[in-house]
């Protein structure tokens, strides 16, 4: 660990441990903290996203490979489960990879500005500026989750991946957008 960032982490502990919070959140404004912040979350967001990518691939590939063969009527069973694991899983990862992208985009753009607008002596109208475009990004990020909820199925059913794979996922919730919004929102309250 840096000293500098030793004597913030000494600091923080000393602010939480006597509950001078007004402290602790001029600490939390310092470029120490952003520093610390910065220095393991950027390595541990890459981690995650690379292991949820891969594992993604190979879960999907399985998943979407075992519905395809159960719609055509045939039996599936674990070997043939386990044999869809590394059917497709790369153009799967890939899906899934840029579809997390899109959809988080405007989310994490809005967060961006919040943090930067932080480290700034903000007016009062760039605050609300910042909350109206969190809001929007609040509504877009689940709408885009919305329509590229057929992606993985692209990979499967049209043979395709990536962008082309999210662009047909696109036009079928435009074709079915009321089927395709009761299904997400089912499945938004049976798993939580």
């Amino acid at each position: 660990v840096r000293p500098e960032w030793t004597d913030w982490l000494s600091r923080s502990a000393n602010y939480s441990a006597t509950r001078n919070f007004q402290a602790l959140g001029s600490l939390v404004q310092s470029q120490a903290f952003v520093a610390v912040v910065l220095e393991y979350l950027r390595p541990a967001a890459v981690a995650a996203a690379a292991v949820f990518t891969i594992a993604g691939g190979f879960v999907y590939s399985a998943e979407y490979g075992s519905y395809w063969q159960a719609r055509d009527g045939e039996r599936v069973g674990i070997p043939d489960v386990m044999s869809r694991f590394v059917e497709r899983w790369k153009p799967m990862a890939w899906t899934t990879f840029l579809s997390f992208v899109v959809t988080l985009a405007p989310i994490l753009a809005a967060l961006g500005f919040l943090f930067l607008l932080a480290l700034t002596a903000a007016s009062f109208g760039a605050v609300v500026l910042a909350l109206l475009v969190l809001l929007a990004a609040s509504v877009a990020t689940p709408v885009l989750a919305l329509f590229l909820i057929y992606s993985p199925v692209a990979v499967w059913a049209d043979s395709v991946s990536g962008l082309q794979a999210l662009r047909r996922s696109w036009r079928q919730v435009k074709l079915n957008f009321s089927i395709s919004f009761a299904s997400r929102l089912a499945y938004v309250f049976l798993t939580g």
